[in-house]
């Protein structure tokens, strides 16, 4: 109940400045987190091509029947593979219609079926807790990587632009840092035979990511007061707060980890992983990440 009271809280904050500041466009230029899924195709996982590949517009000359397919252009999820991406210097807020746009490598062949590997598409304001977006598991509506991108239109004119949209509003969120891409390419061998989407499973590689594009988020304040200051040693983080601050620290399953001290952690006291630190002072809240690495 604390952890539900603290994010609304924090994501009150967030409203306030998306309602109250003109919103810009962009692309995602981090990527939080990600697992390679299985199966044999691994295009693009290389630091020669990977996160680059997946930053900026979508490939220019991708078309209906030309799919993008370069290592310079897409990275193979794998079987069951995620990743979690967004912005550094940006929340992504709701306003209206879509609020951002998924580009996979889907392409229309034969008697007008399309070619598909979909993913499931979660958001997060935290990194902690994400609601997924439905998604009509006969139809794919709700998906991601069901539909083909047209490259040489304007990337920020969506439907023209082709790739899946997302409406914040469809699950009732104002504003977000996250965005998870889960590949459930699997579920296009449970399809009909002769529906649009379906094709031999064995073709299938996993959910190919090409561009995730922004069409409405605001610049973060990085100039306010810091509430938590964190000091990294050898083998421990010292902490900095008021005594008025209430802490808690997560780890990266959103379970609470107790904090054996107030203003030391040291990594021997817990497991190897990322933690999430939140710090509340008055109606101020700050989230920060360690990662224990020993």
């Amino acid at each position: 109940m604390l952890k539900k009271n603290l994010l609304i809280i924090i994501f009150s904050l967030i409203l306030y400045l998306s309602n109250n500041s003109s919103y810009s466009q962009t692309f995602i230029d981090t990527v939080f987190y990600n697992k390679w899924g299985t199966g044999w195709q691994t295009t693009g996982r290389s630091e020669e091509f990977f996160p680059n590949n997946i930053f900026g517009p979508p490939c220019k000359i991708a078309t209906k029947y030309l799919p993008a397919s370069s290592p310079y252009d897409v990275v193979e999820l794998g079987f069951g593979g995620e990743i979690i991406v967004g912005c550094k210097n940006y929340y992504i807020v709701d306003k209206e219609g879509p609020d951002f746009i998924i580009f996979e490598n889907v392409f229309m062949y034969g008697n007008g079926k399309i070619f598909a590997e979909p993913g499931v598409v979660s958001v997060s304001r935290d990194g902690i807790e994400f609601v997924e977006f439905p998604f009509n598991p006969l139809t794919l509506e709700g998906l991601a990587g069901i539909t083909w991108t047209n490259g040489d239109a304007n990337p920020f004119d969506w439907p023209a632009i082709g790739g899946d949209a997302f409406d914040l509003a469809t699950i009732g969120m104002d504003s977000i840092r996250y965005i998870k891409i889960k590949d459930t390419s699997r579920i296009i061998g449970t399809l009909p035979t002769d529906h649009i989407y379906y094709c031999n499973p064995q073709i299938l590689t996993g959910f190919d990511l090409n561009a995730v594009v922004i069409l409405h988020n605001v610049l973060i304040d990085n100039k306010k007061e810091e509430i938590l200051s964190i000091t990294e040693g050898y083998d421990y983080y010292t902490l900095t707060y008021s005594d008025n601050t209430t802490l808690t620290m997560y780890n990266i399953l959103g379970y609470e980890v107790p904090l054996i001290n107030k203003n030391i952690i040291f990594s021997f006291y817990y497991p190897i992983g990322i933690y999430i630190l939140i710090a509340i002072k008055e109606e101020k809240i700050e989230r920060k990440k360690i990662i224990i690495n020993r």
